[in-house]
Order: C-alpha cells, then structure tokens, then sequence
C-alpha cells in the first residue's frame, strides 16, 4: 500500500520552522515521547494512514514521518481527560498480531506476548487475546471497538491511544555480516554510497520509511532496494525478508527496526552484526530512536496507570525479557549489546 501523506506532508511542511525552541530540546521530547513542547501534528492523512498501517515497525516509521509535517503553531492547551468507569476485569483482553514475530503470535512465542503474561499475574487476571493483522483496520476492529483493551507496542506519543510510560526504546540498525567488517554506524558514512542497501518500506513507495527518507535526501536512490513490512502474510515472519537479504549476500546492509532485526538476526546462519544508526535525529526532524508503550483507550487512565505501576515493579523482569529477545536498546548499559551472533 503506498503512502501519498509523504508528498503531502512535503507540499504543507512550512519553509521556516519556530524559532522559540532547538533541535536539540525537540529531539529529547521525542526521544523521551515527551509532550513537553505540546506540538501538534496536523490531522491530515498522517494518523489516518497510522490507523491503516499499525504494525509496530510501521508505526515507528510512519511516526517519524509525521515529525515532518510539525505545526508551526504552539498547541493552547490539552483536552481534559476522562476517565472510564471502574468495572471489574475478568481478564487482561488483548489486541494482538497472530503472526508477527518478535512481537507477537498465535503461539505466544513474542516478548509482547510473555510481557502479556508478566501482567496478568500481576493482576491476577487470565491473558485474552483478540487476533487481527496489525494492517488495514487494526485499531478500529479491536481496540477502538472495544474487543480487548490494550495493544502491547505503540510509539510512546502515539496520538490513537493513551499510552504508558515507556518500558523500552530502540533504534534503528544497520545489519551487515559480521565478516564484512564494515563498521558502519552513520548515514553519512561514505561507504554506503558504493554498497548494496536495503531498507523496509510501508507501501509500495519506500520513500515512506525513515532510512529511506533519509538516504534519498543524500541522494543514494540507485543502490537502494526496498523490502515490505508487510511481507508474504501466508508465510511466517513476514517482516524478516531483509534480515535474510543481508545474510543471502543479496545486500550489503540493511537498516532495519531494531527488535524486529535483533531477533530475526540471531537465529540467521552466519554471524550478523548490529549497528545503531547516527544521528539518532537526522535533520529537521526525522528520529531513528523511539520510546515504545502500552497503549489503551484514551478514556481508560485507570488501566493506564495500573499498567505504569506493574511496569515498573517488574522493570528488571522485563529487561531481561528484552535481552532474551535480542532487543537492541539505546540510552542505558543495555545499549552496547548491539552484536547479534549465533
């Protein structure tokens, strides 16, 4: 599916951006899924291509295009926020991707999927699964209709929902066979001009995803092919085409979303190495880290905050959960464990 709010955003993003804040104060909001400078984005085809395409991946990539087409005007103020009636829950009911590894699937076998269950015992509550594909009318059959209650992984300042505190934040990575040697680590690395780059892409057009966004404005088009999010949904692990384009040697490089490569790349067949990219904000605003949350309805703080109290009574089960699964993460110590071997 391809993704026309790019041009747009492109048409209407203005030519001079405020002067009363820095890139480097906006960076760390984002970073952090921080509200601080209250900037809101313009509600065009930007969050309604969000409510079609909400696989985690698509999320963080279509999250960091909307950057692009930031408010010049400061928001007046936040609506007030309702809270949802108190009933009694006979079961953690949540909305969920039946085959999207590492996050999730029908087996249980993703972190969001065992982070589901760290919860409900907590709550003491049975883990209740509604199943749809994270594509095309994800959040208005499950969540938003009412189907289940909670969506393990969404962008920290993920507008369709009332997010948690962040419980993790990744990069994205450069992915490239150990016995290379290629020591990337930056956009503007020269070598990338001269090898083979893959990046994952939303729709048909991969100028729609952050790396592509960013290498096209380098001017590297030619060297640059483009693997589907979406992948072949009849097959498992759809999204892990361009992991195993790096270890076929049908690329040099891939640049990927780091959960999604960490784990695929430590069950490849050779060694792959992970790299985060820099900059972590490239210019003007396009981010390559996010916070990832929870997500409820925007009227369900109670939950929201029974969540936010579990998360961080089981912080150190959780980190460990995410190394279990080769999730790369940025900002702490767990950021240097960024090599992904057999």
């Amino acid at each position: 599916m391809s993704s026309p709010f790019l041009k747009r955003s492109r048409r209407r993003c203005p030519r001079h951006y405020p002067t009363n804040f820095s890139l480097s104060s906006l960076a760390q909001a984002v970073l952090r899924g921080s509200a601080r400078h209250d900037w809101r984005v313009r509600q065009t085809k930007v969050y309604r291509t969000l409510a079609r395409t909400p696989a985690l991946p698509v999320l963080v990539a279509l999250a960091a295009i909307a950057l692009l087409s930031l408010s010049c005007t400061r928001s007046r103020g936040s609506s007030e926020q309702v809270t949802a009636p108190t009933q009694p829950r006979t079961a953690l009911r949540v909305c969920s991707d039946p085959n999207n590894l590492p996050f999730s699937n029908e087996r249980g076998e993703g972190f969001e999927n065992k982070l589901a269950e760290i919860i409900g015992r907590d709550m003491g509550l049975k883990v209740e699964y509604t199943w749809w594909a994270q594509r095309r009318g994800f959040f208005r059959n499950t969540l938003k209709a009412g189907a289940c209650d909670v969506v393990m992984g969404v962008p920290a300042a993920f507008e369709m929902a009332l997010t948690t505190s962040p419980y993790y934040r990744s990069t994205y990575v450069f992915v490239s066979r150990t016995n290379r040697h290629l020591a990337i680590s930056s956009l503007d690395d020269p070598q990338l001009r001269t090898l083979r780059l893959g990046v994952q892409m939303v729709g048909d057009d991969f100028s729609n995803s952050p790396p592509a966004h960013a290498l096209s404005r380098r001017g590297m088009i030619q060297n640059v092919k483009g693997y589907t999010l979406y992948g072949d949904y009849s097959k498992p692990n759809p999204p892990a085409e361009i992991i195993d384009a790096v270890e076929k040697n049908d690329i040099d490089v891939g640049i990927a979303w780091g959960p999604m490569a960490g784990y695929f790349a430590r069950h490849a067949r050779l060694p792959l190495t992970l790299t985060p990219v820099t900059p972590q904000i490239d210019q003007p605003f396009l981010p390559f880290v996010f916070d990832i949350s929870m997500g409820v309805r925007r009227e369900d703080v109670a939950l929201k905050e029974q969540l936010d109290r579990i998360l961080d009574k089981h912080r150190a089960d959780i980190e460990e959960l995410l190394d279990d699964y080769g999730v790369p993460r940025v900002g702490g110590p767990e950021g240097s464990r960024m090599n992904a071997r057999n």
